[in-house]
């Protein structure tokens, strides 16, 4: 029985083995990987430059919920705080109730307010019934309290709201390459270069070969690594700056082996970060 299960398991591998990475040459040619820590998939395309030189470039996805549930209940945790500043500004009180019974009006099949010219969106926005479902009860929390304003019917409005950011899931796109060595005697290929920016940063990335039990052939897998060679120094950003030492070096398998990502997604947004 057991040979039996090893040889079915070996045909459906080799059924697999063009879009997994499995490779005769001696180096990774081209495969689909799974994240095993990280919510992420990695594709590579690599070329022989020498006998000992690899060139590969690669395309990272990742998935993630935009708010976790953490996240939410630090999120709400401000609300008490959030109330007392919205009741003082009366202004932006009443410009934030106008907009929301205004979607409120729509999304119960009403006319649109006269700032919208362009029908468009909305018409897209309300096609989607099951989003408008949704946010109907987020408009109507938001009209309760601006009829008599409480802490609880603002807490009330912005649970509504998490939830709708819980569901919200984003996607990554992130294209690089990277050009690696064979180790002496090995099947190892490993990153190669100097050290890079303020922080100096080494890649030690490395592409290994895996096998399995039942198989002659062997699957790659990729670890992506960094090591910061200079902690003390500091990262320029667009918003503020970040410490050198808080760069993430810890080590990234990516299997040939599929890894399900459970996730509840009712709408999907897209980001380069």
């Amino acid at each position: 029985m057991n040979s039996i299960l090893v040889r079915l398991t070996g045909i459906f591998l080799l059924l697999i083995t063009s879009t997994t990475g499995s490779s005769q040459e001696g180096y990774p040619t081209n495969g689909l990987l799974y994240g095993v820590k990280e919510k992420r998939g990695l594709t590579y395309e690599c070329s022989l430059q020498s006998n000992d030189t690899l060139s590969c470039d690669f395309i990272q996805s990742g998935i993630r919920q935009k708010k976790t549930d953490d996240k939410i209940r630090e999120e709400l945790g401000k609300a008490e705080t959030q109330y007392k500043e919205l009741i003082a500004n009366k202004k932006e009180f009443n410009e934030f109730c106008k907009s929301m019974r205004e979607m409120l009006t729509v999304v119960n099949g009403g006319p649109l307010p006269p700032s919208v010219t362009d029908r468009t969106s909305i018409d897209k926005y309300l096609s989607n019934k099951r989003r408008v479902d949704r946010d109907r009860l987020m408009y109507q929390a938001s009209d309760e309290f601006c009829t008599s304003p409480t802490v609880s019917k603002f807490t009330k409005l912005m649970t509504h709201i998490q939830e709708t950011e819980k569901t919200t899931c984003i996607i990554t796109h992130d294209k690089f390459s990277q050009q690696f060595k064979r180790l002496k005697g090995s099947e190892t290929w490993v990153t190669s270069g100097p050290p890079q920016g303020a922080c100096g940063v080494v890649q030690l990335s490395r592409f290994e070969q895996k096998a399995v039990d039942g198989l002659t052939s062997k699957f790659w897998v990729y670890t992506s690594r960094k090591a910061v060679t200079n902690p003390t120094g500091k990262i320029d950003l667009l918003l503020g700056s970040m410490k050198c030492s808080d760069l993430d070096e810890d080590e990234y398998l990516y299997d040939w082996i599929k890894q399900d990502i459970p996730l509840h997604c009712e709408t999907i947004e897209f980001s380069v970060l």
